[in-house]
């Protein structure tokens, strides 16, 4: 977890009558079975979706509705995902895509967006 003693800390983050913003953090378990996927294939639905992968493999996009591509765990690197309220015609695409499990030691986890 993250071992925060307030868990009330992040209310505030969640949304406010004030703004339409909205933070989503998602926490993904390590596995050592090498057919589970974590997360099965989506678009994401808000604008934007920012990723990091924590130096731990695992996302897969789609491309072009044909293949699916295997993106690279890159520690100094973000994604960023176009989500279906961005989708405008065909000038932004919501990108499909799905998160294996994640290999490794148990110290590896990761928090991401849906």
């Amino acid at each position: 977890g993250l071992y925060v003693k307030d868990k009330s800390v992040f209310s505030g983050l969640n949304g406010d009558v004030e703004s339409d913003s909205l933070l989503r953090l998602n926490y993904y378990l390590p596995t050592s079975k090498d057919d589970d996927i974590g997360f099965g294939e989506h678009s994401d639905p808000q604008l934007l979706s920012i990723l990091t992968s924590n130096n731990v493999a695992g996302l897969q996009i789609l491309a072009e509705k044909v293949a699916w591509i295997s993106v690279p765990a890159d520690p100094n690197a973000f994604w960023v995902i176009v989500g279906d309220m961005l989708q405008i015609d065909t000038l932004f695409l919501s990108l499909g895509h799905l998160k294996w499990s994640f290999f490794g030691p148990s110290k590896y986890h990761r928090i991401g967006d849906p």
